[in-house]
Formats: structure tokens, C-alpha cells, sequence
């Protein structure tokens, strides 16, 4: 009646996607706004990238509003990432300007969190002017702040943004000389409600540096803006800022702490401004995005080196001091560059054994040779005892071993000097660390890349090409953009004789439709398109032409390739002027192929509650690799996410294949979450005496939970220690059979759900007890042995 088996719980087969509470769900974005933005940038009103417009190309900012009156100006990271760890938000600003303003600039910039399902056509910015477009300007006629507002950062120059006017609920205090406004402040603003008597109110404020004397003369001082009036944008070395934004969730019901910090040196330490307790909960997605304007005071204010992720881990950021290199030094050390690193650990423990490589690269993503850039020294400070890194490299790729304490920060600087001018005209800086003592579930933020474009020698003219996307579009079509620059230390002159040719050449069945080519002139013969720069002028040293667009209609995929030439005069015979040198980087290509298909995977998954998880996985082509997602629209990630089963539901989650530009669309799997079943109790229990069946246990409670219910029963003969399994046995009351020695007896409650089963816990246990009863003879009775 009885048997031996293994009593193990229940585990699913494999899962492919994640559960409703991340676990895992780290997250990284960045976006250093130096050259095109990614096309998950939305930018609108009045803001542009400055790259090869009013910088020099790939040296660029992005730009919320020009120095002038009454502008305004938007951006936002149009991919929603988790709250549900915290958030962590890095950025550098500037805002200058190149004329007089009396009253010493205006307004200041935004920074928003808001809720990351709001879609572009549901968007609406708050007000602008001293709202900084996230609260409300009645004045203006703007009622309700930021669509799905959570928290807004003031960087106010003005002093109108922690202020109770134009809509505005709560106000800063006011300094000594009682003005409404109160100019140089940090100020957080909290979400947007329904209620004009609620939305956006003030949180917290910092008053940044000298206090005395009158708005205006506190509004002169450089702390928010820089104010002495230039005409080239003030270099890091005199004016600097930098901020962090930091939401923690606190645990339980004690919130969310806001902190906000800045540095305003390059390579200087943060310094504090407010740490805030919030029990507004962030929704479960958020988005990012800035704001400014101007009014009748006005500054440039600008953005770049964006960085969002997850705290709580390892990180690594690397910044440098050029904007731009060349090959030699023509007076001001032209041709030498210093990296600053930053490794940052911000965990609750000391790590060991970071595992630290940095490498330069050229365009192409080879290694520098010595003979194009020496690597000339290497110090760090903020690490542990232990820590090794080399003085020098005679090679430009180094590793290192580093040691860091808890919630520090160490640096490493690396300078070099660059002696040729390399393929791509450019330096590329990639730096990772890697923990060896902690599972980091976020390596997205454990790598940081910086570009430096590298200006070559005399007239140095360079394509670029962009894609809305690098799927096939075979309804649409793809819409390219070309871009033109002169990446050389010489201005170009060009004219009817000086032409600027580009080429594009396309396979057959490809055809060009719908071209903005705005100061270009555009022909085509069969598949070779021809854009020729019309006019005579003048293009300076790491600036571009206006870019060309165009739309591509193809019904395969194919490479689109584009050449620029500068040619000595018109025709196709034309020979082409340009330094031989610099010929290397005249062509650029994309490859578009069709779009992939989804990822294999199995729908729905099943959990019980409570059941440990594995990493997710499905199944990806050849050559493609696994992209996943907490949401439609979401930031993606390489690394496959733990669900959590801690509760039971039902949620959707996303995993897609990537070859690395082209992206499939989304699989889409339901994970569920089952409740576990309720176990009932049971009675009965005696002493019998062995080899005797004993009653029956019965039901007192049935057990119960979703699904089909049945049951199974176990016993034990050592006091529990070790179960087995009663074969056949699956009612809800149970007749055991003989029973010849003490034997305990228990119940568990199987739920079924579409085949996947979930146990309960054993019920009550129920005893049943042996003694020996012994055979008691007649003495009156004769034996045997005495009738013989």
C-alpha cells in the first residue's frame, strides 16, 4: 500500500520573459546630444542639436532656446524605464549668453519625470516661462503642468519657478530682500494632478550661493548661469555643472527619497543640494525630459552627456577635456587629450578584483597603433589598498585590478597625445569594469564610450548617413539623411568650379522618391543619384551643409552607399581636389534588410506562487541576439531579467531579435502567477494495536484554491523526518490499511491549472500509535506433550 518516493516541490518548465515584480529589471540610457540624437529623441518648439550648425560636428549640445527673448524649447527620451529599483540621472548643462541682458538671464531649465505610458500624441508640456514647462502658467493660459507629471527639477537662474504666481502651488522662502523672486535655486515640484490646488506643489529647495543684496545682484552671480557675456560658449575650465538626480524607494511604507547633487568643477566632487522624502509612489514606468524659455531676459541653455540608470550597483562613466583633436599641435596642445574616469560603487559593500580594461580605437574599431596615439600617463586616486593599474601602456589597451569601498567613488586619468590622423577621423575611448565579487545585474552601465572627432589636415570632406530605420520598409519606405562636413583644419571655398558632389548609388528595383535637399540640386541617372551643392561660399573647419533627405522605396533589402567629392569643376569627368590623405572617409553605407520574425517563444508561462525563477530565455536566429522588455515602447535590455512569484497575477512582457540595427517586433508572452491552494485540515487519530487497520482520516476542511483540486497523502514512520508518498491515495478523507508500527499521516492540496499544478503546504498531521497486544492462554488446559 505503501511506497518510497522523492517528495520535491513542483517547478515548471522553462520560462522565457519576466514576472509581475522585477527583479532584475536595471535599465541604462544615454545620450550625449554631441552629434545626431538617437530617434527615440523627441525634440520640439524652439530646441536643436547644435552639431555641425553652431558647433563643430560631433561636438554638439543640445539646445533648448537661442539667447534671444520669448523662446522656448523641449526634449524627451521617448523609451519608459522602471521605477521600481530607483532612478539615477546624470547630465551636464550650461546656460550662457553672447548679449546684454539687464537682468542677468533668463528663465532656467526643467528637468521632469513623468509617467512613461503617456504616448507623443498624449504629451503636453506645462507652462513655460518661470514654470520652466512643468507646472502650470495660468498667465500664459497653460492650466495643467506635464502630462503625467512625477517630479520636476528647477534650475532656476530667474527665481520664478519656486514662486506660488501664475498657477504655481507653494513658493520657496523668500531671501532678505522680500522679491517674489528668488533667484540661483534648485527646486523640486511634485506631481501633476487634477486639482489646481494640488498639482505640481512645492516640495524642496536650495538657495545656491551669496544671499545679500537685491534679485538682480543675486542673479549676477555666476552659480545657476554663467553670466559675463561672450561670444563662443564659455570651456569647461570656467564653467562647469554638473547633476544628479536620485529617487530611492525606501521599502515598505516609508517612501521615496528625492536627492539632488552637483559638481561645478570638471573633475570635482559632488556636492549635495537636497535630499527629499516623498510618499508620492512614481508610477511603475517613467520617461525623461528638459524644458526652458526665455522672456524678456533670455540665455542659451543647453544639455548633453545624458546618462539614466539604475543605482544600487557598479558603474563606470569616462569624460574627457576635448571637444576635438588634431594630429599636431599648433599652439595650444591641439593634438593631447586627458580622460577622466569615474568607477563608482554604489553598493552598501567593499568590492575587490573590479575587473578594469580601457581601450582607443579608431572609426573602424581597431586598436590604435603607438604610431597614431601614445598613451603618456595613468594615475587614480579613491581606490583601496590592492589596486593595480599600470603608470603607462606602450599599447593603447590596458587592464587593471581595483578595490573600492562602499558607496565611493574612484578615479582614473588617462592622457595621451595623438600623432596621425586616424581612419574615421576619429579617437574612440571605450572603458568597462566589471565586478567579480557581486552579481551586477545592470552591465549596461558597467561600459562608457566616448567619441572624439579628430580634424585632419587641410580640406577633409566627410559623408555621413542616417535611417529613420534599418528594417525594410517596403510599404513606406526608409527615409535617409545625409550630412556633409568639412572635417579639415581649412575652411572650404566652394563654388561652380570648387564643387561639392555627392553620389548615391543604389541596386536595381531601388528607386529615390520625395527629396528635401534644400541648397542642393538633385539629378539621377538610371540607379545613380547625384546631389551637387548650388552657390558659392564658404564651409568652415568642422561645420555642415544643410542635409539632404530622402526616402528609399526598395522591395528587398540592400545596401545604400554614398560618396562626396570635390570636384575641380563640373561633370562626371571631373577630378576630385582633395587631399589624398584625406580621401579615406568619403563613403559611408547602411544595409537594410528585411525586418527579422519574432523570437521563438512559449505562451502563457506558469509559476506557483512562491517558486523559485530562473533567467528568462527564448530562442533567437542565427546572428541575431535577444532584446527584452518590460513594456511596449520600453528600454530594452541584453540581459535576460528574473521574474519574481512573490504575488499572483497575470502580466504581459516583450522579447524581440536584433542584429544590431535591425530590430524584430515584439513577442509578446503572458506570465502567470498562481496561487498557491489552501491546504484544509484533517482529523481522526488512535492507539490501535499493531497489524490492526485503524478509521478513517477525515476531511474537517476541504482543501481549496483555483483550478481542478485533488489531493495526495503522506506518511511517516521516524516522527516526521522523512515522508513518503502514499500511492494511490487522493481523496479528501483516507481509510490506511494495516498499520504495524506508529505511523504519522498528512495531506496536500494539488491545484490544476490548464495542466500546470500548484501544492499547498501539508495540512495538520494525524497520529496513529501502536502497542503490542499480547495472546493470554488457558492454565486449566492440559498440554499437549502430557495427553501423549
Amino acid at each position: 500500500m505503501f511506497r518510497n518516493i522523492e517528495v520535491k516541490p513542483v517547478f515548471p518548465f522553462i520560462v522565457f520573459i519576466l514576472l509581475s515584480i522585477q527583479v532584475n529589471a536595471q535599465f541604462t540610457i544615454t545620450e550625449s546630444f554631441k552629434g545626431n540624437a538617437s530617434n527615440d529623441i523627441i525634440i520640439g518648439d524652439g530646441a536643436y542639436l547644435t552639431s555641425g550648425v553652431a558647433d563643430p560636428v560631433n561636438d554638439g549640445w543640445l539646445r533648448l532656446t537661442e539667447d534671444v527673448g520669448n523662446r522656448k524649447g523641449f526634449a524627451y527620451v521617448n523609451k519608459s524605464f522602471p521605477s521600481t529599483l530607483g532612478v539615477l540621472v546624470d547630465f551636464e548643462y550650461i546656460m550662457w549668453r553672447s548679449r546684454n541682458d539687464s537682468n542677468n538671464g533668463a528663465d532656467g531649465i526643467g528637468v521632469f519625470l513623468f509617467d512613461g505610458t503617456v504616448e507623443p500624441q498624449d504629451f503636453n508640456l506645462g507652462g513655460y516661462g518661470g514654470s520652466l514647462g512643468y507646472a502650470p502658467n495660468t498667465n500664459a493660459g497653460t492650466q495643467q503642468g506635464v502630462t503625467g507629471g512625477y517630479v520636476g527639477i528647477g534650475l532656476d537662474s530667474y527665481g520664478n519657478f519656486g514662486n506660488n504666481n501664475e498657477g504655481r502651488i507653494g513658493r520657496i522662502a523668500m531671501d532678505g530682500n522680500n522679491a517674489a523672486e528668488v533667484p540661483n535655486t534648485v527646486v523640486l515640484r511634485g506631481p501633476t494632478t487634477n486639482s489646481s490646488s494640488t498639482t505640481n506643489r512645492f516640495l524642496a529647495g536650495a538657495k545656491i550661493g551669496d544671499r545679500s543684496g537685491t534679485a538682480n545682484t543675486i542673479r549676477a552671480r555666476n552659480e545657476i548661469d554663467y553670466n559675463t557675456v561672450r561670444s563662443i560658449r564659455p570651456d569647461y575650465s570656467t564653467f562647469y555643472r554638473r547633476i544628479q538626480i536620485e529617487i530611492i524607494p525606501l521599502g515598505g511604507s516609508a517612501g521615496y527619497e528625492i536627492i539632488v547633487r552637483w559638481t561645478k568643477t570638471y573633475d570635482g566632487n559632488f556636492t549635495q543640494l537636497i535630499t527629499y522624502t516623498t510618499s508620492d509612489v512614481p508610477p511603475n514606468l517613467l520617461k525623461l525630459g528638459f524644458a526652458a524659455s526665455t522672456g524678456g531676459s533670455f540665455n542659451f541653455h543647453e544639455i548633453r552627456n545624458v546618462l539614466v540608470t539604475t543605482p544600487g550597483n557598479l558603474r563606470v562613466i569616462k569624460k574627457t577635456d576635448k571637444s576635438t583633436l588634431r594630429s599636431i599641435d599648433v599652439g595650444n596642445n591641439e593634438n593631447e587629450i586627458s580622460y577622466n574616469i569615474e568607477i563608482v560603487n554604489d553598493t552598501d559593500g567593499a568590492l575587490e578584483n573590479i575587473q578594469f580594461e580601457d581601450k582607443l580605437t579608431d572609426g573602424e574599431g581597431n586598436v590604435l597603433d603607438p604610431s597614431v596615439f601614445e598613451i603618456t600617463n595613468i594615475t587614480a586616486e579613491g581606490f583601496l589598498a590592492g589596486t593595480s593599474l599600470p603608470v603607462n601602456s606602450s599599447i593603447n589597451e590596458f587592464t587593471g585590478s581595483l578595490n573600492l569601498s562602499a558607496n565611493s567613488a574612484g578615479i582614473i586619468k588617462v592622457s595621451g597625445r595623438l600623432k596621425e590622423v586616424p581612419a574615421g577621423n576619429i579617437v574612440t575611448n571605450v572603458v568597462s569594469a566589471l565586478p567579480t565579487d557581486i552579481s551586477d545585474e545592470d552591465l549596461g552601465n558597467n561600459t562608457s564610450v566616448v567619441n572624439t572627432p579628430v580634424i585632419a589636415e587641410g580640406i577633409d570632406m566627410v559623408v555621413n548617413k542616417t535611417v529613420d530605420q534599418s528594417c525594410l520598409d517596403s510599404t513606406n519606405g526608409n527615409r535617409f539623411t545625409l550630412e556633409v562636413t568639412n572635417l579639415g583644419s581649412n575652411n572650404l571655398n566652394y563654388s561652380s568650379t570648387n564643387q561639392v558632389v555627392v553620389t548615391e548609388t543604389l541596386p536595381p528595383g531601388a528607386t529615390i522618391v520625395n527629396p528635401s535637399n534644400s541648397g542642393w540640386s538633385y539629378t539621377n541617372t538610371g540607379s545613380t543619384y547625384t546631389f551637387t551643392k548650388t552657390g558659392s561660399g564658404v564651409l568652415s573647419s568642422g561645420f555642415s551643409f544643410p542635409k539632404i533627405y530622402y526616402t528609399v522605396n526598395a522591395s528587398q533589402g540592400y545596401t545604400n552607399s554614398a560618396v562626396v567629392e570635390l570636384r575641380s569643376s563640373s561633370g562626371t569627368n571631373a577630378e576630385n581636389i582633395e587631399p589624398p590623405e584625406n580621401l579615406g572617409n568619403n563613403e559611408d553605407s547602411i544595409e537594410i534588410i528585411p525586418a527579422p520574425l519574432v523570437p521563438t517563444v512559449t505562451s502563457p508561462v506558469y509559476y506557483c506562487q512562491g517558486e523559485e525563477a530562473q533567467p528568462l530565455t527564448a530562442a533567437a536566429n542565427e546572428g541575431f541576439t535577444l532584446r527584452w522588455f518590460l513594456n511596449e515602447g520600453g528600454t530594452g535590455s541584453n540581459i535576460p531579467f528574473t521574474p519574481s512569484t512573490s504575488t499572483p497575477g497575470s502580466t504581459i512582457y516583450y522579447v524581440a531579435q536584433t542584429n544590431g540595427t535591425c530590430e524584430s517586433d515584439l513577442a509578446e508572452i503572458e506570465v502567470i502567477v498562481l496561487e498557491n491552494p489552501e491546504a484544509g485540515s484533517i482529523s481522526g487519530g488512535e492507539e490501535i494495536c499493531s497489524g490492526r487497520i485503524p478509521g478513517v482520516i477525515t476531511s474537517q476542511s476541504s482543501g481549496s484554491g483555483n483550478g481542478i483540486v485533488s489531493y495526495r497523502w503522506q506518511f511517516s514512520t521516524d516522527g516526521g523526518i522523512i515522508w513518503e508518498e502514499v500511492s494511490g491515495a487522493s481523496g479528501e478523507s483516507y481509510q490506511p490499511g494495516v498499520v504495524r508500527t506508529s505511523t504519522l499521516f498528512r495531506r496536500i492540496t494539488i491545484t490544476e491549472t490548464n495542466g500546470f499544478q500548484c501544492e499547498s503546504q501539508p495540512t495538520n498531521i494525524i497520529a496513529v500509535t501502536t502497542k503490542r497486544c499480547g495472546i493470554i492462554s488457558n492454565p486449566m488446559l492440559p498440554s499437549k506433550a502430557q495427553n501423549n
